[in-house]
C-alpha cells in the first residue's frame, strides 16, 4: 500500500513539476526574467524531491516544500508584474502544492 501512495504522490509531483518546467522554459525563450529562472529551479528541485523519495531520503518533503514555494512565489510575481494576476489560479496552485508536500510527509 505504501508503494502505491508513493507512486501516486510522485506522479502528481512529476506532472506539477514538468508543467511548470515547460511553462518557465517557454517564458525564458521569449523574455528571460529572474522569476522564470526561479520557477525552473523550483521545478528541478521538485524533480529532485521525487528522486529522493524513491531513494529513501527522509528530507524529501523539505525539498518539496522549498521547491513548491519557489514555483508558487515565481508564479505570483509573474502575474503581478504582467498585470494579470488571477487569485483563484494561484490559490489552486498553492493548494495543490500543499497537498503534494503533505503527501511527501506521508510516504
Amino acid at each position: 500500500m505504501e508503494n502505491i501512495v508513493r507512486c501516486v504522490v510522485c506522479a502528481g509531483a512529476g506532472i506539477f513539476s514538468l508543467l511548470h518546467l515547460v511553462a518557465a522554459g517557454s517564458a525564458v525563450r521569449k523574455e528571460p526574467k529572474p522569476s522564470h529562472i526561479v520557477m525552473s529551479l523550483g521545478a528541478l528541485g521538485l524533480l529532485g524531491a521525487i528522486m529522493a523519495c524513491f531513494l529513501g531520503g527522509r528530507m524529501d518533503w523539505l525539498l518539496a516544500l522549498f521547491s513548491c514555494g519557489l514555483i508558487c512565489g515565481a508564479a505570483v510575481y509573474n502575474g503581478k508584474t504582467a498585470g494579470n494576476l488571477h487569485p483563484s489560479h494561484h490559490i489552486a496552485r498553492a493548494a495543490y502544492a500543499c497537498i503534494l508536500v503533505f503527501g511527501f510527509l506521508q510516504v
